[in-house]
């Protein structure tokens, strides 16, 4: 559904894509947790057919060549995120299924302050050989023991009859698989339909995400919009919307929750969001890069000099989780060294361009708030 039309007949198309997920919601309630495996594997080989085109539509809505190196990115922050994780999904279903965990065959240990910790990278040799070297854990809060772990996993994947509701899903605008991603958990861990309403950069890749997510738009719990703020507005508001999901700026989510200008002041000083449902918000921050001194070869300082700048350049640095602020021992012998192979490794890397809407006003302030000072090859 793409909302171009006039605003009544937009707003007709919305009501209508809310009653329609509510019927799904209902009746995704009662599926059975084998057939909800069923769908998930459904939407990965769905995913898997039009990879091609969704790594392409995204590089195409950030100005990035196909042969650019750099359009690598967008097949494993697109296609490749929705396919593993809609994989992972179908894996859990299947335990649950089995009456099995989905933690089962994951490493169970220990972590400071008497938590537990399960190792979820690397889990297959696939994993082993293209995140090679990289190891991730999930700490659990002090107090949950491995037995809790194992029986609560999945959250809400085997409650079947637990009706969740319709959600708002506001996309995001940096990287392509996060807005299905955010339905699929919506689903997956609290049984609730999704309205997806895509940013606008990325409003020329809603036939690629109708192509990959068909299995759960035919099976009604999942639908997708297009449109400007309005749409946004109308639909935050929206009386069938159950709980809204934003990825994006925390202005946006601040009149969501509060409204803008004297409503903001007059509604925050009372206590009195407009919005009264749940929300939750990814709004991005200032990610610290943590060197750790030591002796380190002249290998190591230019291997994490570089690691280092790509995660900066990564996406031209439109990234809620870009490292921007390098943290340093002031005592490391070595401190000096690294630093002029960061700066090395900065100089070395191709320039990346800009793409993100706004961002040169952004870089025109910060010149502006820090005269004197270089601004990065790569804005945030």
């Amino acid at each position: 559904m793409s909302v171009t039309d006039t605003q009544a007949t937009t707003r007709r198309d919305l009501d209508r894509a809310v009653e329609e997920l509510k019927v799904g919601a209902e009746r995704w309630a009662q599926t059975p947790v084998a057939e909800r495996a069923a769908l998930f594997r459904r939407v990965h080989a769905a995913v898997a057919r039009v990879a091609p085109r969704w790594a392409a539509a995204a590089a195409e809505a950030k100005n990035v060549a196909q042969s650019d190196p750099y359009a690598g990115e967008e097949w494993m922050t697109g296609p490749y995120g929705a396919l593993e994780s809609a994989a992972a999904y179908a894996r859990s279903y299947e335990a649950l299924a089995a009456g099995r965990s989905p933690v089962d065959g994951l490493h169970i240990g220990a972590a400071p302050g008497s938590r537990v910790a399960v190792r979820v990278l690397p889990r297959t040799l696939q994993e082993w050989v293209l995140f090679n070297g990289f190891r991730a854990e999930v700490w659990m809060p002090p107090g949950v023991s491995a037995d809790q772990v194992r029986r609560e996993a999945g959250l809400e994947a085997g409650a079947v009859g637990r009706y969740g509701g319709v959600g708002l899903v506001l996309g995001a605008g940096n990287i392509s698989s996060i807005a299905p991603l955010d339905a699929f958990y919506e689903l997956v861990a609290h049984n609730r339909a999704s309205l997806v309403k895509l940013n606008p950069t990325f409003g020329g890749l809603l036939e690629v995400y109708h192509a990959a997510l068909a299995p759960l738009i035919e099976a009604g719990v999942v639908r997708v919009v297009t449109g400007d703020g309005e749409v946004g507005a109308y639909l935050t508001q929206h009386s069938g919307i159950d709980k809204v999901h934003i990825t994006g700026a925390a202005a946006t989510h601040d009149a969501i929750v509060w409204g803008t200008g004297e409503e903001a002041d007059r509604r925050r000083a009372a206590g009195d969001p407009r919005l009264t449902v749940p929300i939750t918000s990814e709004l991005g921050g200032v990610a610290p890069m943590i060197v750790v001194p030591g002796r380190w070869s002249a290998a190591d300082l230019r291997f994490q000099a570089e690691h280092l700048v790509s995660m900066r350049l990564h996406n031209a640095g439109h990234n809620c989780v870009a490292g921007q602020v390098v943290v340093l021992s002031a005592d490391w012998a070595q401190k000096d060294e690294f630093l002029a192979e960061l700066r090395a490794a900065l100089a070395r890397m191709p320039a990346r361009d800009p793409w993100y809407p706004g961002t040169a006003a952004k870089i025109t302030r910060a010149q502006d708030a820090h005269p004197g000072r270089s601004t990065s090859r790569a804005a945030c």
